[in-house]
């Protein structure tokens, strides 16, 4: 009951920042007015409609309570596929702002740091990986990219926990500098790539950043190079259906 109350009062905030956006100077009379409760005057008054709702939140930074307020809201009844397509990507910015918080719980469960411990790095890989049902190559990546985040990319993460950058950005982002043994040389390739990371695609952003690691470390990039060449494989998958996959790596 305690937790209906909270979000009812929470979702009475969103009515009146619908309401101040629409123009519109009616406000719920109790914080349950707008689950359909009566206000003062006897009067049911319904609130804003989902169309509204949708509208009012892409036009403020995305927060924890946005997925309770969009699990409510059926994207086929919206009116508009541009509606709808907002409702999808608010949708991106609520997982980008969820990936930043598990990024929080991976460094502080593994370190900030690498440990210089071989046996204590493979063993947080282990625990997450059997913790989440992911491989362990997968874990340490998730470590990776969580140290990066919390250190010379925090930006990153601020910007993740907004909205503004999507996971796909991230991977770019660490994957293109893991070659960079500066970090202030990372973190200043970063800081040039962020207006790339908030309005191109994670291919373009991508390319952005390799064309900066080649200015500003060349060394970096020739072994990017070397280690691309080193990775050149052709190997037979074979596939559940019983059918093999030629895969080619260049």
């Amino acid at each position: 009951r305690v937790e209906e109350v909270e979000l009812a009062a929470s979702l009475a905030v969103l009515e009146r920042e619908v309401l101040a956006a629409l123009g519109d100077d009616r406000v719920p009379e109790d914080a349950m007015s707008g689950c359909g409760a009566d206000g003062a005057d006897g009067e049911g008054w319904a609130g804003p409609s989902d169309a509204d709702v949708v509208t009012a939140m892409c036009a403020r930074p995305v927060d924890a309570l946005d997925l309770a307020i969009l699990a409510g809201i059926d994207p086929e009844g919206l009116p508009t596929p541009l509606l709808q397509l907002a409702y999808a990507r608010r949708l991106d910015q609520v997982v980008a702002f969820a990936l930043s918080r598990q990024v929080l719980a991976t460094a502080a469960l593994a370190g900030a740091r690498p440990s210089g411990s071989y046996l204590d790095e493979v063993h947080v890989e282990t625990e997450i990986a059997l913790s989440r049902r992911i491989s362990p190559v997968t874990a340490g990546l998730d470590i990776e990219r969580a140290r990066d985040l919390v250190t010379t990319f925090s930006d990153y993460r601020i910007a993740l926990a907004a909205g503004a950058v999507s996971p796909a950005h991230i991977t770019r982002l660490v994957q293109g500098t893991r070659m960079v043994q500066d970090e202030a040389v990372r973190a200043e390739i970063g800081r040039r790539a962020m207006a790339s990371a908030r309005r191109d695609t994670p291919g373009v952003f991508g390319r952005t950043v390799a064309k900066l690691v080649a200015q500003l470390d060349p060394d970096a990039a020739e072994r990017m190079k070397r280690r691309a060449r080193e990775d050149k494989d052709v190997a037979v998958r074979r596939l559940d259906d019983g059918l093999a996959q030629l895969v080619w790596t260049d």
